[in-house]
């Protein structure tokens, strides 16, 4: 994929976050990451939020909604539930979890 076009996923993806994201986003772009592996952090961010909130941690309706004061409230337990439920999950593809 062309990187104009994940400029683009990029920046309809930022859109669905909540602001610290954006702040993320910029901080990473600053560093020269490229858009392609700056995609897939915004992927991996979309689903852990959507995850805060299937799981309670978050009271948001959405990821845009999710605060980030919620998210300083996440122990190490709950970390290892993601994880856990990520490697035991048959429709993500989760080889990333070990980086």
């Amino acid at each position: 994929m062309q990187k104009n076009r994940y400029i683009e996923l990029n920046t309809n993806r930022l859109k669905r976050l909540p602001n610290f994201a954006s702040d993320y986003y910029l901080s990473k772009q600053a560093l020269n990451f490229s858009e392609a592996t700056l995609y897939q952090y915004l992927e991996i961010l979309e689903m852990f939020l959507n995850w805060t909130i299937e799981s309670g941690i978050s009271k948001a309706d959405k990821p845009k909604e999710v605060k980030l004061s919620e998210l300083e409230k996440l122990t190490t337990k709950d970390i290892e539930v993601y994880m856990t439920q990520l490697r035991h999950s048959p429709k993500k593809n989760c080889t990333w979890i070990y980086r």
